[in-house]
């Protein structure tokens, strides 16, 4: 009786632990395809695009060296950290909407991220 309680408790603990595990996987990493202007610290916020990944979303969307990328999803982007932060929350196959300042023109452009 007791080996079959401990058993139980063991099986059920083993169950536990996968499920909480598996819960605890972390997302796959995204990207926008951009190469980040590390400099530039802009009092608006944002991340200036220093250059693209040729055949990557930015390029494919239309975003060009020089651009501000300001927001994602309507959520103004305050610097390089938060930036990362927001593109942690996205997966791959996840649209995004990036709301981009060239010179002094707002342009919006709609990405899946691959």
């Amino acid at each position: 009786m007791k080996t079959t309680i401990r058993m139980t408790l063991l099986t059920l603990l083993l169950l536990f632990t996968a499920t909480a595990l598996s819960a605890q996987q972390p997302k796959t990493k995204v990207t926008l395809g951009i190469k980040l202007d590390y400099f530039f610290s802009g009092s608006d916020g944002g991340v200036k695009v220093k250059g693209l990944v040729s055949g990557k979303a930015a390029e494919k969307a239309g975003i060009q060296a020089g651009d501000l990328i300001v927001a994602m999803d309507n959520t103004k982007i305050k610097g390089l950290f938060h930036y990362r932060d927001l593109l942690s929350e996205y997966t791959s196959g996840d649209k995004v909407k990036v709301k981009v300042k060239r010179q002094s023109e707002i342009l919006y452009f709609n990405i899946r991220f691959e």
